[in-house]
């Protein structure tokens, strides 16, 4: 009997206070490796590198761009500009991480910029194939065109 307890009490613990194994991990950006970035609220560090002459995005028109994303480490995790193959989608149809959507709101066609994206607007704790839990991801991304 007292097992049957122990069980249900630790069933319900796991279904009231959730089951994972992942630990929550405390992600600390190191500002001073990114001198000049300026910081939203939201935890996005950005720069510009070239600034757009053109219009900000508008929903609903699609955009051509290229992206370069690595780990804070220098690994590479994907890149259309080696692929040689810009991204193209609909601006407002694509639901992209929270990092990345927030920093195109502030991009104009023909701007180029830097990101920092903390994992609490990036992946968090999900294990993506070539990005660890927790990752502090950081893109280049560059506006093309807007049509």
């Amino acid at each position: 009997m007292k097992y049957i307890c122990f069980f249900s009490l630790l069933w319900l613990s796991m279904l009231v206070f959730g089951c994972s194994s992942a630990k929550k991990v405390d992600v600390v950006i190191d500002e001073s490796k990114y001198p000049g970035f300026t910081k939203t609220s939201s935890g996005l560090y950005f720069k510009d590198i070239k600034e757009g002459t053109g219009d900000y995005l508008i929903r609903g028109k699609k955009v051509k761009l290229h992206y370069h994303g690595k780990l804070e480490n220098g690994k590479i995790f994907d890149s259309s500009v080696d692929r040689n193959q810009p991204l193209e989608f609909v601006y407002g149809d694509l639901n992209f991480i929270k990092g990345f959507n927030e920093a195109l709101t502030t991009i104009r066609v023909g701007g180029k910029k830097i990101l920092v994206i903390h994992p609490d607007i990036g992946y968090g704790a999900k294990d993506k194939e070539k990005i660890p839990p927790y990752s502090i991801l950081i893109f280049e991304i560059e506006v093309l065109s807007q049509e």
